[in-house]
């Protein structure tokens, strides 16, 4: 076991309360923190002792540059070796040609999702969340903001490369549909400015959070906006910078949202369930008849076999009234510094910055990790 264990309670035994201790984390991980600084940096020294081995590398700075452009930059110019952000399509070519430069491409297991608040009107209308996802073009932002580098999310939610993501589901795109279904719920544009109006008459302005530090997401959100024009829904794109984004989204503070959920959030059966359960896909304090029934039927289940038909039931369900809705599902290529360090390797869904990236071969054999794959 890593040396850390012995050393846990000396040091939390004294501490009143966790959440306010700002003393040097202390862990069992292959490398342990020496030093860091908020909104700035960490740095990590290598843990000779660790049970896998020791790491490769004897120390990791990681600087915190929240804006993308200025993290490429610093990669360019090399300032960085490598970035936990995945390359804009629009840079791959310039990094290619950077001769210390290598492009990998890993198994991404993520989804940029359109999230809507369904605990406010209107998104708290299945029919009028359906509406929106039938008048949102997929294949056309994907073409769009990632230069055809993606995938469009026509098979929704959960993560269609998931063993555990029912291969039958379909988001389809349709207009006419759309305007159908939202007629229908009364939503009409009265005053022939193209925008439609509540039933009750009041004008109908949503807006779509987005972070700032996130420039494929802002293109993203403007793309929807233009989008739900064609079916009279009215939209603004509203940036902010991170922290504001975050706290926004964490307090139910919105009308909708663009970002990223990844691998444990869209390829974990279970936790489909519990996000269901937990505010993210819905609160367990709001009525769901339909959902509830097939929850209470997946717990009962005694087979793989039988919870796995019962959760393809519980997505096809989903899919049909999202309230996160799958945008298009990211092709994920690291550029790295390989002059600096070539022995990336990647872990499924998580690309290669991860601890055994930094381990010996051998503790690499025995891990679910591949060699990457190299972008020519």
């Amino acid at each position: 076991m890593p040396i850390y264990q012995s050393y846990q309670k000396h040091i939390w035994e004294n501490v009143e309360n966790p959440r306010k201790h700002t003393d040097l984390a202390i862990g069992t991980g292959p490398f342990k923190l020496t030093a860091y600084e908020p909104d700035q940096y960490y740095q990590f020294e290598a843990n000779t002792d660790y049970f896998m081995g020791a790491p490769t590398v004897n120390k990791l700075s990681m600087p915190i540059i929240k804006d993308s452009t200025a993290m490429f930059n610093a990669l360019t110019s090399g300032e960085i070796d490598t970035t936990t952000r995945t390359v804009p399509a629009e840079l791959q070519e310039t990094l290619q040609k950077t001769d210390s430069m290598k492009l990998a491409s890993t198994s991404p297991l993520s989804i940029v999702q359109f999230g809507l608040n369904y605990e406010m009107e209107p998104f708290n209308s299945e029919e009028f969340r359906q509406a929106i996802s039938l008048g949102i073009d997929r294949e056309s932002i994907v073409s769009t903001v990632l230069l055809g580098q993606g995938r469009a999310g026509e098979k929704g939610y959960p993560h269609p490369d998931s063993p555990w993501t029912n291969p039958e589901l379909s988001t389809p795109f349709n207009v006419e549909e759309a305007n159908n279904m939202l007629d229908e719920l009364g939503y009409e544009d009265s005053n022939n400015d193209g925008y439609r109006e509540t039933p009750e008459g009041e004008n109908l302005k949503l807006d779509i959070s987005v972070s700032s530090a996130e420039p494929l997401y802002i293109r993203t959100a403007e793309m929807l906006q233009t989008q739900m024009k064609e079916i009279g829904i009215q939209f603004e794109v509203k940036t902010m910078d991170p922290t504001t984004y975050t706290a926004a989204v964490s307090e139910d503070d919105f009308d909708s949202y663009v970002s990223l959920i990844g691998p444990h959030g869209v390829a974990d059966p279970d936790q489909f369930i519990m996000s269901h359960r937990s505010s993210y896909l819905w609160t367990k304090d709001l009525p769901y008849p339909e959902m509830d029934e097939l929850v209470s039927n997946w717990m009962n289940a005694t087979t793989i076999e039988d919870r796995k038909a019962i959760s393809f039931d519980m997505q096809t369900l989903y899919n049909e009234q999202p309230t996160a809705i799958a945008l298009y599902y990211p092709e994920e290529i690291y550029a790295y510094n390989a002059d600096v360090y070539d022995q990336y390797v990647e872990s499924l869904g998580f690309g290669i910055i991860n601890k055994f990236s930094f381990l010996p071969e051998e503790a690499r054999k025995v891990s679910s990790t591949t060699p990457v794959q190299l972008v020519e």
